[in-house]
Parts: C-alpha cells; sequence; structure tokens
C-alpha cells in the first residue's frame, strides 16, 4: 500500500485551480457553479476536462538513494540499505506523512444559454486516493532489527482511503442582478469502487529475533462483483487478496454545488464556491478485521535496487513487491462477512476567490484562491496567488504560485477560445525535477490538467 502510493504517481481537489479567472474556460464552471461560459460549448467525448494530481509532503527522493556500488551493477537503493543511514532518512519524514492523488475525466459535456441563464449537463468519472503514514511506521522499519529484545514501539493510525465514481450534473447559473449571480449544481452518483484500510495502532516488541504484533484495524471493501480471496487459518478466513467477476457500478449517491460572483465595482470583483457536499451510499461492503491476539512477525529486509536489469532479484518492481508483502504481513486482516449498504460523504471542497482587474491595462488582473478541502483522512488547505494575462480577445493565460499544508507549487494554464473552439492546457504543481519513469523526485506535487470543447453562438 505504501509504495504503491509513491510510485503509482505516473498513472495518478479538483485539479486546475489555476484556470479559476480565465473567464474563456469553458469548465470553470466546475469550480463554482455561479461562473457562466462565455460562450455555448460541446465537450469533445473525453477530452472535455481531464486533470491529473497527486500531492504530498514527501517525494520519492526520500525513500530512493543513490548506491556508490564498487561492481558498478546497482545505481539505486531503497531507504531499507545499511548504505543509509537512519538520520539520513528519517529526518527527512514529518510526524504524518501524508499523500493525495485525485482524476478527473468529463466523459460528456455541454453548456448553453437558456431558461433566463447558463445550464450545464455533464457525466464525469472521478477517482481520490488519500493515504496517511506515520513516521513511527518507519522508524520501525529502517531500525526496528537493530534494537535490543525487549523493544516496542507503538505505531498510530495507518490508514488508506481510495474511492472511485462517475457523476450525473445538472447545474443553472443565474445573474440576480447586474452584479450578482447565484449558481447551483445537482449530481446524481453512481458508485464504482471504496477501500478503506484503517490500521489504527500496532503495538510491536521485539522477542528473540521477531516481533510479536497486536494489531487493531478494519478492512471496507466495496466493488460489485467482488469477494475476498482468503486463506483458512485456525483463528479464522485470513484475506489473501480479492477476486473481481463482472464489475459494475455498487451504488448511489446525492451531491451538490453552491455558488455565487459578485463584482463588487469595476475593477474587484469576489467569489466562492462549496462543491461536492454529498454523499455515496456503497452497496455489499466487505469486511474484515484484526483479531484481538498477538502474532509473530520476522521483520523487513535490507534491500539493494538495479533499475536496469528487469527481471533480476534486484529488479525495481521486485523489490518493491518484496516491500509490500512484508506490509501486508505486517497486519493481518480477517473476514468478517459483507454489510449490505453503507453511506460515506464524498470530500467536499470550499473555493473562496478575489480578483483586482488592473485600472491602466484591462488584459491584466491578478487573483487570490483560497481552497479548503474536507477529507474524513485530513483538511488540505491551498493559498493561490496568480497574474492573469488576456492580449488579445480569443487568448489567455495565468502564471500563479501556491502555498498549502502540504507543499508549495508553481503552476500555469495557456487558454486558446477563438470562436469555435476552447482548448488550454495547463498545471496546477509543475513538476521541477523527475526521475528516468517520470516519478516527481522531491515533494509528491504533480499535476496537468488539459481539455477541448467546441463552442457556438456569440460571446457574452
Amino acid at each position: 500500500m505504501i509504495f504503491g502510493c509513491i510510485t503509482a504517481l505516473t498513472v495518478s481537489a479538483q485539479p486546475f485551480g489555476s484556470a479559476y479567472f480565465l473567464e474563456g474556460v469553458s469548465n470553470r464552471h466546475r469550480m463554482n457553479p455561479a461562473f457562466m461560459s462565455e460562450r455555448n460549448y460541446i465537450s469533445i467525448p473525453a477530452l472535455g476536462l481531464i486533470g491529473v494530481s497527486a500531492q504530498g509532503n514527501v517525494g520519492l527522493t526520500d525513500f530512493i538513494y543513490k548506491y556508490d556500488d564498487p561492481e558498478g551493477k546497482y545505481e539505486l537503493t531503497t531507504f531499507m540499505s545499511s548504505t543509509v543511514g537512519r538520520e539520513e532518512f528519517l529526518n527527512k519524514l514529518h510526524r504524518v506523512n501524508r499523500l493525495q492523488m485525485n482524476t478527473d475525466v468529463t466523459l460528456l459535456g455541454t453548456g448553453f444559454y437558456g431558461f433566463g441563464g447558463f445550464n450545464t449537463l455533464e457525466l464525469v468519472s472521478r477517482s481520490n486516493t488519500n493515504t496517511s503514514l506515520p513516521y513511527a511506521l518507519f522508524d520501525f522499519m529502517k531500525t526496528g532489527m537493530d534494537k535490543a529484545e525487549g523493544t516496542s514501539y507503538r505505531i498510530p493510525h495507518v490508514r488508506n482511503i481510495s474511492e472511485a465514481y462517475v457523476e450525473l450534473a445538472f447545474g443553472h447559473a443565474h445573474a440576480l442582478t447586474e452584479k450578482l449571480a447565484l449558481g447551483v449544481k445537482f449530481k446524481v452518483l453512481f458508485a464504482g469502487a471504496y477501500a478503506d484500510v484503517d490500521v489504527n495502532q500496532l503495538d510491536v516488541t521485539l522477542k528473540q529475533d521477531q516481533w510479536e504484533i497486536a494489531a487493531q484495524g478494519t478492512l471496507l471493501g466495496s466493488l460489485d462483483g467482488a469477494t475476498f480471496k482468503t486463506k483458512e487459518e485456525e483463528k479464522g478466513d485470513r484475506i489473501k487478496g480479492i477476486d473481481v467477476d463482472n464489475p459494475r457500478h455498487n451504488g448511489w449517491g446525492l451531491a451538490a454545488d453552491i455558488g455565487f460572483n459578485y463584482q463588487v465595482n469595476d475593477d474587484l470583483a469576489l467569489s466562492g464556491a462549496l462543491t461536492d457536499l454529498g454523499f455515496i451510499v456503497w452497496k455489499n461492503m466487505l469486511r474484515g478485521a484484526t483479531l484481538n491476539e498477538p502474532y509473530l512477525f520476522e521483520g523487513f529486509e535490507s534491500i539493494d535496487m538495479d533499475d536496469d536489469d528487469p527481471g533480476s532479484p534486484n529488479d525495481f518492481d521486485e523489490q518493491l513487491d518484496e516491500l509490500g508483502d512484508d506490509l501486508g504481513n505486517l497486519a493481518k486482516f480477517y473476514d468478517q462477512g459483507e454489510i449490505t449498504r453503507e453511506r460515506r460523504a464524498i470530500a467536499a471542497t470550499l473555493h473562496l476567490g478575489a480578483e483586482y482587474t488592473m485600472p491602466f491595462y484591462r488584459g491584466l488582473s491578478a487573483g487570490f484562491l483560497w481552497t479548503t478541502r474536507f477529507h474524513e483522512l485530513h483538511t488540505w488547505t491551498e493559498g493561490r496567488l496568480s497574474a492573469n494575462l488576456s492580449p488579445a480577445r480569443w487568448f489567455d493565460f495565468s502564471v500563479n504560485g501556491a502555498v498549502s499544508n502540504l507543499s508549495t507549487s508553481l503552476g500555469w494554464v495557456i487558454n486558446f477560445h477563438p470562436k469555435g473552439i476552447n482548448f488550454f492546457v495547463g498545471s496546477d504543481r509543475m513538476v521541477v525535477e523527475i526521475n528516468s519513469q517520470g516519478v516527481p523526485l522531491n515533494d509528491l506535487n504533480a499535476g496537468v490538467f488539459l481539455g477541448m470543447n467546441m463552442t457556438f453562438g456569440n460571446r457574452r
């Protein structure tokens, strides 16, 4: 689970905050339902908006290190290697190490003026993953076996929550006055897959070169057609994996967005929105739990990595598989049957924006966007300051910087919107340095978004 989250970034809040103040972006209403597009539009299927985002307070270089191999065979090693010092590794970590990944794909979408305002209809595929990993877990992995008999660790709250669903959204924005517009969006949610691995506490004690572990945790999973793969043991049916047969949507939910846009005067505009306020009722929720009986664990071993020799015992993927197997044995879950239905809230997001248009050049503005994402596992808050320039009626762009309680980032977006088409591309979290696999080397801080829509009608 841990290293899957760290290394899956090449396939990983709404990931296009850089476009919040660009009126020519047709899909801005995704962040605030009070925003109206400058023209009617129809999204090109699966290309109206694609957003991929990953963020955290740790990065790849916190876990992977260069290795000076005297034989010249290996170039990299993990933090588990004896060549990496305890302080060198652990001093880079936080008390709680957080990771989050989000994807957002507009499958179908349209927006049009009518009924006294601007209306939107969209079908969107979304997925979110949030992970919390305590410092004590890595301290145990790195130095546990070097301790004297009787050494103990208390590892709190290791958790991973993942969800995937499709939303069908209906929105309407209405100008109440020349200065004030309100917007609302109603969503029907179709559940896809859900997983919640929650190890609330691990009590670990070294006894004669083995660790005695007492675990407290639960496992929840929902996917239509899924069953646990189990191994029969004396204490019960231990969960070893999952089988899936003909998956379909696995529940339903409801959500809503509300927002406003207020033009204070010719220069200053204020806006705000609360999006994704809702829930999903998951069906056929599989349950697992740890037992209140101690068990033995042999521990972790040093691992060296050879990135250039696929299939070797020290191949990158092989080593991550070994670590994953060890982590799977660290907390043992046993099948607890099935819950017919389980209601879970989805993560809501708050946006508050202020934009000041420069009196000396109306094509230039400064914007500040405050974003808070409320998630069951942790709340993420970000402030983003942007400079937005429109040198022509059909072209604009933004450059911006952001600070959050996870990391700092630089962002940008370029937007083309001549009559007939709207194409935009950008990044909220520009990657400065990556490795040969395209994985960010420093903070888990990466993201890209793009969209393509066909526009028609007169400019509003």
